[in-house]
């Protein structure tokens, strides 16, 4: 994602936040891909996304966590 010239951490999570909770979350996560008609992605996949980008350990990923997960 972050290859693309237009690319902004902020609206990235804004748009996986669809809800506007103000984090995301497995079953959030997990929406956004069913939204989108991503395949193969499991629930698996998305716990591992949630674990690795989590800093806190709360199972919810804050715009911070999620900018600190996206850089490269």
């Amino acid at each position: 994602m972050e290859s693309i010239m237009s690319y902004n951490h902020q609206l990235a999570f804004k748009t996986i936040d669809a809800g506007n909770i103000g984090f995301i979350e497995l079953k959030t996560l997990d929406g956004y891909f069913k939204r989108n008609q991503i395949k193969g992605i499991t629930m698996e996949d998305n716990a591992a996304v949630v674990r690795r980008f989590d800093l806190d350990g709360d199972s919810k990923l804050r715009i911070e966590e999620f900018e600190k997960g996206m850089e490269s």
